[in-house]
């Protein structure tokens, strides 16, 4: 059986490098505490800007939980990466996210999530 990629496309009002910066640079202020490992509200979430890089959760008591592996990072354009968050590494999926320019004031955030 052939399970189909799960994509989401929308729209954001900001150029693609800002959109970029904030969903790579500033995941810690916008992702949800209840979809971490620790679900503990002061949690930091971090994600490591380069191929090879991490994702990964750090709890206040200095515990780190990895998510994930960065397979492409392509500034401001584009990221992939192996999710695997709550599960075993062997099990990972993919997630490749574009940012596809829409004007100097809008930016397309296309994400891709399959295997």
């Amino acid at each position: 059986m052939t399970i189909e990629p799960l994509r989401w496309t929308f729209d954001v009002a900001c150029a693609a490098d800002h959109a970029f910066r904030v969903w790579t640079g500033g995941i810690a202020t916008w992702w949800p505490a209840d979809h971490t490992v620790s679900g503990a509200e002061d949690s930091v979430v971090v994600l490591e800007g380069r191929v090879g890089g991490r994702i990964f959760e750090r709890t206040a008591d200095g515990a780190e939980h990895d998510w994930g592996e960065l397979t492409a990072w392509e500034p401001p354009s584009r990221l992939a990466y192996l999710w695997f968050l709550r599960t075993d590494r062997g099990d990972a999926t993919d997630v490749e996210i574009r940012f596809v320019a829409m004007g100097d004031s809008a930016t397309r955030v296309e994400i891709e999530h399959s295997g």
